[in-house]
């Protein structure tokens, strides 16, 4: 969490009116807003928020909110990766979120209703009613180095022009940390289905590459090695239609393929 004394130059500034072909796109909200499940039971209401269903990320660290003095203010930072879910419990409270030059902002007011922030975003947290309770999911554990506390800074970082100070060979970090979410969702699905080999998601997305490379089929495989020789292999049988692969029989199984 931030500060709570945010600086006046530190707050993201109202974003310019769009003209032209840009305005007329209907833009992706930059914040989610999500019912959750309410059981009312005569015992009391139940509240549920899963993971698939409403949040949309996986939760590695929870935090709460409260006894926000009337007047002050949370966050006044952005994250590069970290993605959250805002719940009030009790109370009101308003969130902005800034991101790419536009800035959105909500009241949460029902415990039944929450707000899913994207990773990459700049948040503030105002206007605490003097008994709200707010509590925050987040999709990773805390990291210093996943904030931004100065605007100035992000607006360096969304524009990638932070100050270089190495030049390492390939880093891909930020981009995995944007698909790191969808990434851990993923291998749970598969975990769950107990298909480690085929199954569903592969099927999915041998679908999904087809259509994007333009293919009328694709098969997916375990790594570069097995497309390279099934590729050989085609073409060699293609060209010597008499050609078969067979198992050496001098090789444990698994170990390798040959073919006359």
């Amino acid at each position: 969490m931030g500060s709570p004394h945010a600086k006046p130059q530190d707050q993201p500034p109202s974003a310019p009116p769009q003209t032209g072909a840009a305005s007329d796109a209907v833009a992706e909200p930059l914040v989610k807003i999500v019912e959750l499940q309410t059981i009312p039971m005569p015992n009391g209401i139940l509240g549920v928020a899963e993971v698939s269903k409403h949040i949309g990320f996986p939760v590695h660290r929870a935090y709460y909110i409260r006894d926000v003095p009337t007047g002050e203010g949370r966050g006044s930072h952005g994250h590069r990766a970290l993605r959250q879910c805002f719940l009030c419990l009790r109370g009101s409270v308003r969130l902005s979120i800034s991101k790419a030059g536009r800035t959105e902002t909500v009241e949460l007011n029902r415990p039944s209703q929450a707000a899913v922030v994207p990773a990459g975003c700049w948040r503030d947290l105002s206007d605490f009613s003097h008994d709200s309770v707010i509590i925050v999911l987040a999709s990773d554990e805390y990291d210093e180095a996943d904030y931004i506390r100065k605007y100035d800074d992000f607006l360096r970082w969304e524009a990638g022009d932070e100050p270089v100070t190495s030049t390492p060979y390939l880093d891909l970090k930020r981009n995995s940390q944007m698909v790191a979410a969808e990434m851990e969702l993923a291998m749970r699905r598969v975990i769950r289905s107990g298909r480690l080999i085929g199954g569903e998601e592969i099927s999915a997305f041998e679908t999904r590459f087809a259509t994007y490379c333009g293919a009328d089929h694709m098969v997916g495989l375990g790594n570069g090695l097995d497309a390279l020789v099934i590729a050989l292999v085609r073409r060699s049988a293609a060209d010597r239609p008499r050609r078969s692969l067979r198992r050496p029989r001098t090789a444990p199984a698994g170990c390798g393929r040959a073919w006359d």
